[in-house]
């Protein structure tokens, strides 16, 4: 049984500070980003940059993985009017370089980078061999190694996420001696861009 004088005390704390002693203020996100786009609208044959800003907005230096993963798609995402997501696709696989202390940077109070990712929009076709003729399955966001399907013309909105795992973050200390290494997870603010 708990004595009465640390229950009084106990409300006491609780109603002063308006908390209860043992929750802590939740933490302010140190990164932001913000997602760009250098034109609004595409059509077929086009290119896009996509450019997403991370900004440390916190008041202590920062460590950030700035190597933007292979695959764009890792990284962005898009969805109709709706809100529904488009279908994806890798279509290379790439034997990926270990990570080096220069896929890294430091990030002062204040201090952004960027990531772009370029794209173009391309018809989506395929060969119909009984017929012998070509035809159109849409349009893609073509990034190189990975593509969105676009189902049809029209307004979309481009997402932006970024993260970097605890698990991952701990590694990359350990082998680079990396004392203030960002883990967390990161959206920007959808941007539209509309498919002519």
């Amino acid at each position: 049984m708990i004595p009465r004088s640390l229950l009084v005390v106990a409300t006491a704390l609780v109603l002063i500070s308006g908390r209860a002693p043992a929750e802590e203020s939740p933490l302010k996100q140190p990164l932001v980003a913000k997602l760009s786009l250098d034109r609004s609208s595409v059509s077929g044959g086009d290119h896009v940059d996509i450019s997403a800003t991370i900004k440390n907005s916190s008041a202590e230096r920062i460590t950030v993985y700035k190597k933007p993963r292979p695959y764009a798609i890792r990284h962005l995402s898009m969805s109709d009017e709706i809100g529904r997501s488009l279908k994806t696709q890798t279509l290379v696989r790439l034997a990926l370089r270990p990570d080096t202390a220069e896929d890294f940077t430091e990030l002062a109070p204040g201090e952004a980078i960027t990531l772009t990712f370029p794209a173009t929009l391309r018809e989506d076709s395929g060969y119909d061999m009984k017929q012998g003729v070509s035809y159109s399955r849409g349009l893609l966001l073509h990034f190189g190694t990975s593509t969105i399907m676009i189902p049809q013309k029209g307004r979309y909105e481009i997402r932006f996420q970024y993260g970097v795992s605890k698990t991952m973050r701990d590694g990359w200390a350990q082998l680079f001696g990396f004392q203030n290494l960002w883990a967390g997870e990161i959206a920007a603010e959808p941007v539209p861009l509309t498919i002519k």
